[in-house]
């Protein structure tokens, strides 16, 4: 189980910095090659970071269908995840708003 929930962590951490960082790394990568659009790469950025909390989200269902985890432990596992989620989704989708012309 704690390979289970490593892996779990692993997931939401990694959607909250593609979140966080997408417009960041949505300039610098302009500013390195001018020809891609910064706020088509931020969509794409904002979908990918959308899937990988989608994902955490099924995975953490599945494991609570399974019984391979402890309801105390799933309740807060599931208040962290969609906590993380909408903050995340929230901060990606105001500079998306704020980047669309």
């Amino acid at each position: 189980m704690t390979q289970k929930i490593t892996m779990l962590s692993t997931l939401i951490i990694l959607a909250t910095l593609v979140a966080l960082t997408g417009p960041w790394i949505s300039m610098q990568v302009t500013q390195l090659i001018p020809a891609i659009p910064s706020i088509w790469l931020l969509l794409a950025l904002t979908i990918m970071s959308a899937f990988l909390y989608l994902r955490t989200f099924i995975w953490l269902i599945l494991l609570k269908a399974r019984d391979e985890v402890r309801d105390s432990l799933w309740g807060t596992l599931v208040v962290v995840v969609v906590f993380t989620t909408l903050s995340g989704m929230a901060w990606s989708l105001f500079f998306l708003s704020m980047w669309w012309e």
